[in-house]
């Protein structure tokens, strides 16, 4: 009997599985898709929907890593700062496994289409911003990890959906 009930068992989760492989997440408030040929990645904002509106900066959440707009082509990623008029006193940490690496506030410029802006953590532990139209492959020597949608309209930033609040952790992750 218990051998009936364990071949059933498995049945059914198998069936549960495949049932769950057929359920396809749409874009929308909340969620990103981004399709690759290496399969789908989807991020869930958060909030709700995107920030800033027609102002494309980020209104609700100005922690470490927040992405806000600068100029029509320009986004600066918050990191600590403290001279005036900014006066972030956070830190802005990328920590894999052990190792913790501090992010300094930069900009990220020329963004004129629809794209990421992401972390890039190299295999030196370096942290930099950057902006792509799509995200780049994981591999053996970096970390790419999205921080911000940003959606542009006439080669302008019209809107930008913050992915990450707070610091970035990758439990032991070595480069």
């Amino acid at each position: 009997m218990g051998e009936c009930l364990a071949m059933n068992l498995k049945d059914w989760i198998l069936a549960v599985n495949r049932s769950l492989e057929r359920i396809y997440p749409l874009e929308g408030r909340g969620i990103v898709l981004e399709r690759t040929a290496a399969g789908t990645r989807i991020h869930a904002t958060g909030t709700g929907g995107s920030s800033g509106g027609s102002s494309g900066g980020s209104t609700e959440y100005n922690g470490p890593f927040a992405v806000v707009k600068k100029t029509d082509t320009s986004v600066t990623v918050y990191g600590y700062n403290v001279t005036a008029p900014a006066n972030r006193q956070f830190r802005a940490y990328a920590i894999l496994g052990l190792i913790s690496r501090e992010f300094t506030e930069s900009e990220v410029s020329s963004i004129t289409s629809t794209g990421w802006v992401y972390l890039e953590i190299s295999s030196g532990y370096a942290v930099s911003a950057k902006f792509a139209t799509s995200l780049p492959p994981q591999d053996n020597t970096h970390i790419y990890h999205p921080i911000a949608h940003i959606v542009c309209a006439d080669s302008k930033i019209s809107s930008i959906t913050q992915l990450q609040y707070g610091c970035v952790h990758f439990p032991a992750r070595a480069l």
